[in-house]
């Protein structure tokens, strides 16, 4: 049951990007949430904070995430990033312009995320 809301929380970002249009806001809103702090917002960078993701994967950090109903930011925000390049989101930002075929294939975009949030595998 975890798994399905962490998934639910991925899709709850793309509707929050879908509403506001911007990536960067778009995380900084997360970020926020992720948070929980002011102080802690303020001081950090997503980038550097992304970088050290990878340094966030080992076995212990993967047992306690089995049992988070949210994926980790580094996660949420990676998800977003490829959402935010795909054909949907692109053709949702440009409606006037007729749609095309800009931008990762939805489906691409889906396979990625899920390698992205999933916890084991």
């Amino acid at each position: 049951l975890q798994a399905w809301s962490r998934r639910a929380e991925i899709t709850c970002d793309r509707a929050a990007l879908l509403c506001c249009q911007d990536l960067d806001v778009a995380t900084r809103a997360l970020a926020k949430l992720a948070l929980g702090s002011k102080k802690l917002y303020e001081e950090l960078d997503v980038e550097v904070f992304l970088e050290q993701y990878g340094e966030m994967q080992g076995n212990v950090g993967r047992i306690s995430e089995i049992f988070s109903s949210h994926p980790w930011l580094p996660k949420r925000v990676l998800a977003l990033r490829k959402f935010a390049g795909s054909d949907y989101f692109q053709n949702h930002m440009r409606p006037a312009e007729g749609g095309g075929s800009e931008g990762t294939p939805l489906g691409e975009v889906d396979r990625e995320v899920e390698e992205i949030v999933k916890v084991l595998g």
